[in-house]
């Protein structure tokens, strides 16, 4: 059977607007953007398969307010054995 991976973001649901706590960028009436708080919110996750040493996490931000596409990434060695 193959086990099922549960992602959890507490600070907001899948396809909401990102409040500007976590944004980098937000609109702003001057110079069309100014500086979000870009706070990380809180990941967690529970099932990964088993023998799992570590995880990667990319978020795509398709909406940035220019023409291109912004990815952030994480990795994360939780658990790892050497």
């Amino acid at each position: 059977m193959t086990a099922k991976l549960d992602i959890t973001i507490d600070a907001f649901n899948d396809g909401d607007t990102i409040s500007d706590k976590y944004a980098f960028c937000v609109p702003a009436e001057e110079n069309y953007v100014g500086m979000g708080e870009n706070k990380s919110p809180a990941i967690s996750w529970t099932g990964a398969p088993e023998g799992t040493a570590s995880y990667a996490i990319i978020c795509h931000d398709p909406d940035v307010p220019q023409d291109l596409s912004f990815y952030r990434s994480a990795v994360c060695y939780h658990g790892a054995k050497a």
